[in-house]
């Protein structure tokens, strides 16, 4: 039932034409959804082995040993289908691993209570969906931030992170600058203005409505390291919340 369904989402999406597949060929975008839609459901989260918390965040129980933990905003529809999709064609265009669209807000060591999935999951509960304006799309020779689009902060974003950062006391994000990588690859000068010249994405903000966290190697300066993360929490954000309230919410355990 659920390749189905997801077989028939695919289709009527490249049935209404959409506007990014003019540099991802429509059968390649069709066959690379249904597999990521497939696998979504399936591995995401282990719904046999997982704890729910209070406003539906799944936590997963499964074994994992990776000692870090990223805090993730991730993209509601459509834009997280289009920057998936820009994120799969260039995964495969230069043979590096693919991952799902994000901005990664904080960073710090796993502890063994977890407290740092309860203080994720409170925080979802009082902080509502984030907008994030699109600033351009740029290059360095890091390569978790080899090529990227630059995100604008705000109130919220600020707010959201400074109750991480006083809850959890810890982050490897010293220069906290709002992005959301499109590849992790660094690549030459020529490659770089061709990217540039060829992609274009159809909007200039992008709205971010889930949660995750993120279990993840203690560096990621190798290709090595950026397969075998695990989601360890899955949750969204309050759409009715106030944003006052997260000066309250780590206080809520």
């Amino acid at each position: 039932v659920i390749v189905h369904r997801e077989a028939r989402r695919c289709v009527d999406r490249c049935e209404r034409g959409p506007s990014f597949c003019h540099f991802v060929p429509l059968q390649i975008w069709l066959i690379q959804r249904f597999i990521l839609n497939c696998f979504q459901h399936r591995a995401i989260i282990d719904l046999s082995r997982s704890e729910v918390f209070p406003g539906g965040a799944r936590m997963n129980k499964n074994d994992c040993l990776l000692p870090r933990v990223a805090i993730w905003l991730v993209p509601r529809q459509p834009e997280r289908d289009i920057l998936q999709a820009v994120i799969a064609a260039l995964a495969d265009r230069f043979s590096v691993p693919e991952f799902v669209p994000h901005a990664t807000i904080y960073s710090c060591r796993r502890s063994t209570p977890q407290t740092e999935l309860a203080v994720t999951a409170a925080l979802a509960r009082h902080c509502p969906p984030l907008t994030l304006r699109t600033a351009g799309m740029t290059f360095t020779d890091r390569l978790t931030r080899a090529f990227f689009v630059r995100l604008s902060s705000g109130k919220t974003l600020q707010w959201l992170r400074k109750a991480l950062q006083t809850e959890l006391r810890q982050t490897s994000i010293e220069d906290f600058n709002p992005h959301l990588s499109l590849l992790y690859r660094v690549l030459p000068v020529s490659d770089r203005a061709q990217l540039i010249e060829e992609i274009r994405l159809p909007f200039d903000e992008i709205v971010f409505d889930q949660i995750w966290a993120v279990a993840i190697p203690e560096t990621l300066n190798a290709t090595e390291n950026l397969t075998g993360w695990q989601t360890l929490l899955h949750c969204r954000l309050d759409s009715s919340a106030i944003t006052d309230k997260i000066r309250k919410c780590v206080h809520e355990k």
